[in-house]
């Protein structure tokens, strides 16, 4: 293509405007790699890491909620023993000792 004649635009490559088509290319190609890899390795891992934690077994959650919640007695556990109440305070509901 022809340049006009008396056209104000003069558009000529030496070698620093061949250098920086080079770094934007490679600017590009960079980029390019970077979502093909972004692509194929970390979106199947981000789309599969939850359906994986769907399937894991769950460890069993003792659930802290209201006292209307009373667990059934198949699901109760009775610890049988003699404890003591260890504590720099004394207790409110109990009477004070009488020395």
């Amino acid at each position: 293509m022809q340049r006009l004649p008396n056209s104000p635009v003069r558009i000529q490559f030496g070698v620093r405007g061949w250098a920086a088509v080079a770094v934007g290319l490679a600017i590009l190609v960079a980029a390019t790699l970077l979502a093909i890899g972004f692509l194929f390795l970390v979106l199947p891992v981000v789309l599969l890491a939850p359906i994986l934690f769907w399937f894991l077994p769950k460890p069993k959650i003792y659930k802290v909620g209201s006292p209307s919640e009373v667990p059934s007695a198949a699901e109760a556990i009775v610890i049988e023993g003699d404890f003591n109440v260890v504590s720099g305070e004394q207790n409110r509901n109990s009477d004070p000792e009488v020395t």
